[in-house]
């Protein structure tokens, strides 16, 4: 329903304030959504990115195992970066 359609003011501007709340409350929620597909997007690159250069040699997985902890990337994401090495050599 239209604001205009309120005839009370009070009402109205108390209506149309929930009306601009709910709408920056989507606009974060799109934002937000909108954040999470890229960082999985980059988050991807840069895995297949360290993978692919680190499998070439002169590999040095050390230096890659002190980068990503020097960077504080969980064990999981550690250990299947250099699992995805290993398989390529």
């Amino acid at each position: 329903m239209a604001p205009d359609h309120i005839k009370d003011p009070a009402l109205r501007e108390k209506y149309q304030n929930a009306i601009a709340a709910n709408n920056k409350k989507a606009e974060t929620f799109r934002t937000q959504s909108a954040l999470r597909r890229t960082r999985e997007t980059f988050l991807r690159v840069m895995e297949n990115y360290l993978v692919t250069s680190y499998s070439r040699p002169p590999a040095n997985v050390n230096e890659l195992e002190a980068s990503l902890s020097r960077y504080s990337i969980d064990q999981t994401t550690t250990d299947r970066i250099l699992k995805r090495i290993k398989d390529v050599n």
